[in-house]
């Protein structure tokens, strides 16, 4: 499959993003993305990697989980699971490192109990931990120290944006919940809790903050 073009020059901060787009925000419909010239049907004004994917149920045996490349038969199952597989030693290193060692012990249960949204928060929450080099009194400390109202997807230099910049355009994606209905925030919450509580106990993030706790001056 041929990767897709921009329509238009790039801005020169973010190659993935045509310079006919501007970020804007206010009260009527909060933050959202304008374009200051007309659009064709078909015309390609961004192309984005997403910062986190997880494969369909029925995909989960023909592609690999890191690089969703097919590669039916020949796959590598993780040798803690076999709810991961990979294409390649490479791919099962890569997605180790990256996040499946805080999912590793929770995807059957969480296949089973939840659709694919849940996978994907459990592997965006495994994805900040390794971003800060799998300390999460470091990723508080530097949410604690975030000015949100500075972060700007559009205006940040992409072209020497760092995992940890990327991860702050993703972390500030969200802004609505005070709208949200309170059925949904409480479907969320639930949703959180069980999470939480599986990587505590599942992972090696449990026994890491029992020790913190146990040894904080």
């Amino acid at each position: 499959m041929e990767e897709p073009e921009l329509s238009y020059p790039a801005k020169e901060n973010a190659p993935q993003v045509a310079n006919c787009l501007e970020l804007r925000k206010n009260e009527e419909y909060g933050r959202h993305v304008v374009t200051t010239r007309k659009l064709k049907v078909g015309d390609v004004v961004m192309i984005e990697r997403p910062f986190v994917t997880v494969l369909k149920d029925s995909l989960r045996y023909v592609r690999c989980d890191f690089c969703h490349e097919e590669r039916p038969f020949t796959l590598i199952p993780c040798e803690g699971c076999t709810m991961a597989m990979y294409c390649s030693e490479e791919c099962l290193s890569k997605a180790y490192n990256k996040y499946h060692r805080y999912e590793c012990g929770l995807l059957l249960d969480l296949r089973e109990v939840f659709l694919e949204v849940p996978l994907i928060a459990i592997r965006m929450i495994a994805i900040a931990i390794t971003t800060f080099d799998n300390n999460p009194e470091a990723l508080k400390d530097h949410l604690d120290a975030l000015d949100e109202s500075n972060v700007n997807g559009f205006t940040m230099d992409w072209n020497k944006a760092t995992s940890q910049d990327i991860f702050n355009s993703v972390h500030v994606l969200t802004t609505n919940q005070e709208r949200q209905d309170s059925f949904w925030v409480a479907f969320y919450i639930f949703n959180a809790t069980i999470l939480h509580t599986f990587v505590l106990e599942r992972t090696e993030q449990g026994p890491l903050q029992r020790y913190r706790r146990t040894h904080k001056h």
